[in-house]
């Protein structure tokens, strides 16, 4: 891999640093570089693992010293780093003391790029900041842990899930529900996609374990028993799910810039096309009905919101 790094002639440093379960700063550090192949002349981008480091501290100074070291140490040609790749934090993308001005003083030709797949996730998350939306977010995470760390409620959900063929069907081999990502937040599409498609199962699982005494469980089912949950769960689901291609496309070793960019732009303009297009809101309040239904979730106040409609159109 050296060998090949130094071949390439010129290369980008990939880092971020977390937390191990020792509570130890640890930083990670990957090469992206071109490699051509000596049959075919092809060449491709690769992406490769060099190794974990033991941060003794984070501040930028440091941290751009440590990532140099861990370079020499490998033997790779520092001099031939052209771009630098970090999330958005403060110590790796201040303009004076971040990693990537450090190590710009040690490598003037290195560019810093802040990782675009980071970039998406905040947006993402400023996004989100409707209540609505972080209700769902907060209640699924809250349902789905009940679940997961309670057999009594596991158990009920298997009960309930292994007798209804249609909702087993619609999990796609699942048998349990998904916790959310803390960090990772186009992932949650998933999350989402899997508690909607077990909703009546869990429905009734929260019935029965409430029927039996269980006060929590009466408590998780009348917070997603509102149509406001439903309407905010499939919404939410519905605009993650168009953003998951472009996440998986960002993280991929051969990612573009170029190409990324025309991908996002794609994005942006479909959910522009979407929020003016009634065909799609019916179909959202149409999988919002079909959701709610079975279980006698109605809308609150549909004469109030009738008359507000009509109010609006008047002339």
């Amino acid at each position: 891999m050296v060998e090949n790094c130094n071949n390439s002639k010129f290369f980008t440093l990939i880092a971020d640093e977390t937390t191990d379960t020792s509570t130890r700063e640890q930083i990670s550090v990957y090469l992206r570089y071109l490699e051509r192949d000596t049959i075919t002349n092809k060449i491709s981008v690769k992406k490769d693992f060099l190794d974990f480091t033991m941060a003794t501290s984070t501040t930028g100074e440091h941290l751009a010293e440590l990532l140099i070291e861990t370079l020499i140490s490998a033997v790779i040609i520092a001099m031939n780093m052209r771009t630098q790749g970090y999330d958005g934090a403060a110590n790796m993308s201040g303009i004076y003391k971040g990693v990537q001005a450090r190590t710009c003083e040690m490598v003037p030709g290195a560019m810093y790029v802040h990782c675009k797949t980071h970039c998406l996730n905040l947006s993402i998350v400023h996004s989100c900041k409707d209540t609505s939306v972080r209700n769902v977010m907060s209640t699924v995470q809250e349902v789905a842990f009940s679940f997961d760390y309670s057999s009594k409620k596991l158990q009920a959900f298997y009960q309930d899930l292994n007798s209804d063929a249609t909702t087993k069907e619609n999990m796609e081999k699942r048998t349990k529900l998904r916790t959310l990502c803390e960090t990772r937040w186009t992932s949650r599409a998933d999350v989402l996609n899997t508690f909607k498609a077990s909703f009546p199962v869990v429905v009734h699982a929260l019935e029965r374990l409430r029927e039996n005494g269980d006060d929590k469980a009466g408590q998780y089912l009348a917070s997603i028993t509102r149509f406001e949950f439903v309407i905010a769960l499939i919404v939410s689901e519905h605009i993650l799910q168009s953003m998951v291609y472009q996440w998986k496309y960002l993280q991929g070793i051969e990612c573009d810039l170029l190409e990324a960019t025309k991908e996002c732009r794609t994005v942006i303009e479909m959910l522009r096309t979407e929020r003016s297009d009634e065909a799609v809101w019916n179909e959202i309040y149409q999988t919002t009905l079909d959701l709610s239904e079975p279980f006698d979730i109605v809308e609150n106040n549909p004469e109030v919101m009738r008359s507000t409609d009509n109010q609006s159109q008047s002339p």
